[in-house]
């Protein structure tokens, strides 16, 4: 349970965050203490970790959609590990930066960061790709609201097109993933890898890359072109941020 622990630890901040009184001074403190509290519980998986031991581990698995053999499944190894503490320390850092630079509907703003870090986690952590996949486009809400409500003075401009990219992106991905689950006959990322389909992975691996390829298509695209970069302005400092 510890995995489920982790990612829904900022989503419980999230709606502690949300309902409270927008004057609540409080909002700050739920929010970090949500965040590092997230960095307390990865720091026991990380204990609790054999890197002796193959695969995965700590494995939760539930039946979601019998139907489709679509489960959710959680497990970690010795790569998704160190990126869940990178994810856990950089968020709780983050928030506190915010302390000092967002003055303006500060509740929405430390609800929806933290909602992102729950999506964040649970990409990381999902053995099931339908379910990565809903994590991976659940990720993307928040991110496309605090590029519209804080990005700045091109801040719809940004926002719209980062909605663009990554909704051709994903089209893409849940073709491959729903190609690679109906070849496979299941989404099961262990016994996935266990088959042998080598023959169908490719067009996922195709479609994997073409989605990255856009989606990455909007951050980098103007790189080394000053004159289309974003100026997020705030009260006490001010930096750019790529536009699409």
């Amino acid at each position: 349970m510890i995995l489920s622990l982790i990612i829904f630890l900022p989503l419980i901040g999230a709606i502690a965050v949300a309902v409270l009184p927008r004057e609540s001074a409080a909002r700050r403190w739920v929010a970090v203490g949500a965040s590092l509290a997230t960095l307390v519980a990865s720091l026991v998986l990380f204990v609790g970790f054999s890197p002796a031991l193959p695969g995965f581990q700590f494995v939760e698995s539930y039946v979601w959609i019998p139907a489709y053999n679509i489960g959710y499944k959680l497990g970690v190894d010795g790569i998704s590990l160190w990126l869940i503490l990178l994810t856990n320390l950089v968020f709780p850092l983050a928030i506190g930066y915010s302390f000092s630079t967002i003055k303006t509907r500060e509740r929405e703003y430390y609800s929806l960061f933290l909602l992102m870090q729950t999506a964040t986690l649970g990409v990381f952590l999902s053995l099931d790709l339908f379910l990565f996949y809903v994590f991976w486009e659940f990720a993307l809400v928040p991110m496309y609201f605090i590029i519209g409500i804080w990005g700045g003075d091109r801040r719809i401009y940004a926002s719209l097109k980062f909605f663009v990219y990554t909704m051709l992106g994903s089209v893409l991905m849940l073709l491959g993933i729903l190609y690679i689950g109906y070849t496979g006959g299941t989404f099961d990322l262990e016994a996935l890898m266990k088959a042998n389909l080598w023959a169908a992975s490719a067009p996922l691996f195709l479609a994997f890359a073409l989605a990255f390829a856009i989606k990455s298509r909007c951050g980098h695209s103007i790189r080394g072109s000053p004159t289309r970069m974003l100026r997020l302005r705030l009260p006490a400092r001010s930096f750019w941020l790529p536009s699409c």
